[in-house]
């Protein structure tokens, strides 16, 4: 298995604790112009979060938005580069409509392509800050579905999950 720098199954324990006794304030970044940002920040608050203004430096980020606008941050881009660089067992493919979720196995491979209705929820880091949380898919109604996701149940013990038709998909996907 490769290095994991951040973990969806930890949820909300770095958004309340912080991480090596070091709290964190937490900024929830919204590319998208859907119900999935309320969603998000409804997640967090709901766990005690309190979400901070602006953009301070060290913030632990959740960005939130369809692929296609996530990918230009340098950090949620990393996902591009696989679980090597990322952490992320997941992938995006371009399609004529925009991007879809591809889930990779534990060696990195594709295992099953989700369609551009899928969402993700996934975090990783770059150069060992805190982390950044993604809540995305193809579409506004996936990146819904993923900040749907945005609770305990669904998360625990995850490295990051796929939601497509209301399932979440633990990632990396199982070896047959």
């Amino acid at each position: 298995m490769n290095h994991a720098p951040a973990v969806v199954g930890s949820w909300p324990a770095p958004f309340v604790d912080g991480i090596g006794a070091r709290r964190y304030p937490v900024v929830v970044e919204c590319m998208e112009g859907g119900r999935a940002c309320e969603l998000t920040r409804q997640a967090l608050e709901r766990e005690g979060v309190r979400i901070a203004s602006g953009s301070p430096q060290g913030a632990i980020r959740v960005l939130v938005g369809p692929w296609q606008r996530l990918r230009t941050d340098s950090t949620a881009r990393l996902i591009e580069s696989g679980p090597v660089e990322s952490g992320v067992f997941a992938d995006f493919e371009a399609t004529g409509d925009g991007y879809e979720v591809v889930a990779l196995d534990e060696g990195g491979e594709v295992g099953e392509r989700l369609g551009l209705g899928a969402g993700l929820v996934a975090a990783t880091s770059r150069y060992g800050g805190p982390p950044v949380w993604v809540v995305t898919g193809g579409t506004e109604e996936a990146v819904r579905a993923a900040a749907e996701a945005l609770d305990g149940e669904q998360l625990r013990d995850h490295y990051a999950v796929a939601v497509e038709a209301g399932k979440t998909t633990p990632l990396p996907l199982g070896k047959p």
